[in-house]
């Protein structure tokens, strides 16, 4: 179900006589949520270690330049290529509209993208949401250069910015996202 509200600044005492208009008036009013700060990007502490099996050799840690991928993306049987109907939401600090290894998975969706921080969220300023958005769906066309494919390369992507370059953000954020996705969505979009 969507999510339908607003979103707005009280005092206490407004508050406590919105509650109570709500127990006695049988409003449409369901729940009042006091805000909250949400945070992302946690702070890596070195690199972190693969928990299943031995470790790959040092050189292919990182990359595995046969299919042009991380290694933890073909640890997982990826990459996928081909038959990507799903669109992937991407509930971050943005994705970089201008990313080579995205624009395929971006053609199709700008429209749609949404940010509730008051910026572009085609403008990533950490690089953290445009990170998953590639671990999702980066699609490396050309065979020359730095670049990557995702678990699902070329799979169409969408942008919705809830934190902002310091990967902070708010719950009223993430609900506003949630809504649009509800009413945007298609079925077996991914989230």
């Amino acid at each position: 179900d969507a999510v339908v509200g607003i979103k707005a600044t009280l005092s206490r005492e407004q508050i406590n006589k919105l509650k109570r208009w709500t127990l006695f008036k049988s409003s449409k009013v369901d729940e009042i949520i006091l805000d909250f700060e949400i945070q992302g990007r946690p702070i890596m502490q070195g690199r972190p270690i693969m928990q299943d099996g031995p470790l790959p050799p040092l050189d292919s840690v990182f990359y595995n330049s046969d299919q042009k991928t991380s290694y933890g993306i073909t640890l997982i049987g990826g990459p996928k290529h081909g038959g990507q109907k799903n669109r992937i939401w991407i509930l971050d600090t943005g994705i970089d509209g201008n990313h080579p290894d995205l624009a395929l998975s971006l053609r199709d969706t700008r429209s749609l993208a949404r940010s509730y921080t008051g910026n572009n969220p085609l403008v990533d300023q950490s690089g953290h949401g445009t990170h998953c958005a590639g671990i999702a769906a980066a699609f490396k066309q050309d065979t020359m250069g730095i670049g990557m494919n995702g678990v699902a390369p070329g799979a169409p992507i969408i942008s919705m910015q809830v934190m902002n370059g310091e990967g902070i953000g708010s719950w009223i954020n993430v609900l506003f996202a949630l809504n649009h996705i509800a009413i945007n969505k298609n079925n077996q979009d991914i989230v």
